[in-house]
């Protein structure tokens, strides 16, 4: 290999560095300022103000109930389960039944489960029912809102439980008016 050839490919080895060092360069310097952007982006907050107001109303932890949310439907008011689970905290159609009956909801039908404010509402007494019936231990009532009344697999609950408590941290710290 000649002198010529060798200045070539050190030249194409720097050129090929220049972007990297440049994305690491802007990482360092503007991370800070684009993290919460991004998290937001991954961990977002539609329907606030439903959450919040259910969540006050049924005395729970918004930041719980948006993490909730972000697991059981990623905020899709018309997502659906293998199981049948729907709208945005995934009730069953026979617990949706049984909420309408123990809150005296007479209007409730079973169309309503995609509705944003009836699936919050609902989800948000159901999770406190389950509080106040597992000592108002977090990890046991979500263990019993994942598993129901089919009772999910072990190990998929524990993975359940675990995925909304990180996503319930990760709410507290972008979304402080949640608190």
């Amino acid at each position: 290999m000649g002198i010529y050839q060798k200045r070539k490919v050190k030249k194409r080895k720097v050129r090929q560095w220049v972007p990297v060092a440049i994305a690491i360069l802007l990482l360092l310097f503007l991370g800070k300022r684009l993290l919460p952007w991004f998290t937001r982006e991954v961990y977002p907050l539609p329907y606030k103000s439903l959450i919040v107001e259910a969540a006050h109303q049924h005395k729970n932890d918004p930041a719980l109930l948006a993490a909730m949310i972000k697991v059981e439907s990623n905020f899709r008011p018309d997502a659906v389960s293998e199981a049948g689970a729907k709208g945005l905290m995934q009730l069953m159609p026979n617990t949706a039944q049984w909420i309408a009956k123990e809150t005296n909801s007479s209007e409730f039908t079973l169309e309503k489960l995609t509705d944003p404010k009836t699936n919050i509402d609902f989800g948000s007494w159901y999770l406190r029912y389950l509080l106040e019936n597992n000592g108002h231990d977090e990890s046991r009532a979500l263990a019993a809102y994942n598993a129901g009344d089919a009772g999910a697999g072990y190990q998929e609950t524990r993975s359940y439980v675990k995925h909304v408590l990180k996503a319930k941290e990760v709410y507290k710290k972008l979304y402080p008016e949640l608190q």
